[in-house]
Formats: C-alpha cells, structure tokens, sequence
C-alpha cells in the first residue's frame, strides 16, 4: 500500500508540472482520457497508454499512446493517430505527431494523410513524408512524396503549401498537375482553386486535348 501511494504521489507531482509548464488555463483547458498513465520523476514525462483522447481548444487528438514533454509545450502522440478539427472540418491521420500547445501546429509524420473538406462538399486529400498544419487547418505545408487529389484533379510534387484561406495551392520540385486527361508541369505551379485557375512558371510543359480544352472554355 505504502509503495502504490509512493506511485500515485508521483504520477500526480509530474502531472501538476506539466500543467504548469503548459500553461492550461480555464480558456484552453487540456482534456486526456486514456486506459493508463505513467509518470517518470527523473524526465517529469507524463505518459498516457491506450485509447488516448485529447481535447483542446476545439480540436480532437486520438493516439495509443501520448507524452506530455516537461519544459516545453510539445505533446507527441504515436500510433493510429488521427486529429480532428470540427470546426474547420479538417481530418489529419498518421503513426507519429508533433503537437504545439500555444500556438495549434501540427506536425504529422510517418503515413501522414490529410483531408479537407470544403463547404460545398468536396474533399481534397493531401498525402506525404511531413505535414505542417497551421492554425488549425488554415494552411497545410507537406514535402517528400506529395501527391494530392480533389475531384478530377491529381498532382504529385516534392513541397506543397496550401493556403485554404486563400484558395490557393503552391507546387514545388518538379510538380505535376493532370486535370482529366490535360497535364502541366514546370518549375512551379501555383492553383487558384476558387478561380479555377492554373499557372506554370519556367521549363513549362503542358498537354492539352481539344475536347478537355472545349470543355474548359465553357466553364
């Protein structure tokens, strides 16, 4: 009895650090449910295990397992880990996440997945190595390996910047654009998503087929 109490006096002195060195307040309370927590009172590391749920300032973070780092604002989250902002209607999914308390960054790695859905309905699904998210889904940065799909359109580049306030999608390191059977290429493309609009910038290659074109036009 007298060594679980030892434990339990532990555990709760690390979770008390943590929360001052994170800074919750009443405004940004932070929410944790898992199926158990562990507390190292050598490294202050808070550590939740199984079925993870966090909540904070609106956004839903899921993982099996997640670290509260002294020191810093950072939460790490590993395996199966998806967020979730409602509000933004952004899904972010992946095996290894970087979390920022103060400021709502993101960092996604490891079969990082993200899916936006837009008012009108349509969903764009962004898929790379890294995920930077910003401002809780306002603008996306994904490098290594990028491919994207939004309706009929299928890119694939080495860095992406999406500013969904914006409307906008700037593609870097040999970016590819194909719209139906059309294809772009070129040093940078830079998509105008709301405006429907398209713009290549040196070494620029396209391949435009009359009816796509005709299309086009009409739009």
């Amino acid at each position: 009895m007298r060594k679980l109490a030892v434990a339990l006096i532990i555990i709760f002195n690390c979770l008390a650090v943590s929360a001052l060195e994170m800074k919750i307040s009443k405004e940004t309370p932070l929410e944790i449910t898992a199926n158990e927590v562990t507390g190292n009172s050598k490294t202050r590391e808070v550590s939740y295990k199984g079925n993870v749920l966090l909540k904070h300032s609106g956004n839903i973070l899921r993982s099996e397992k997640l670290t509260l780092l002294p020191g810093s604002n950072k939460i790490i989250a590993e395996d199966r880990v998806t967020f979730l902002s409602e509000n933004r209607q952004v899904e972010i999914t992946g095996q290894y996440t970087e979390y920022l308390k103060d400021t709502g960054q993101l960092t996604m790695k490891k079969e990082a997945v993200l899916v936006f859905s837009d008012k009108d309905g349509v969903k764009t699904d962004i898929r790379g190595a890294i995920i930077e998210v910003y401002n809780s889904g306002e603008r996306a940065i994904v490098s290594g390996d990028v491919k994207i799909k939004r309706a009929d359109i299928v890119i694939n580049c080495g860095n992406a910047d999406y500013d969904r306030k914006l409307e906008r999608i700037i593609l870097e390191a040999e970016p590819k654009v194909k719209k139906g059977v059309n294809m772009y290429r070129g040093d940078k493309i830079t998509i105008f998503v709301r405006q429907r609009r398209l713009v290549a910038e040196a070494n620029v290659f396209a391949k435009i087929y009359p009816e796509e074109k005709k299309n086009a036009d009409k739009n």
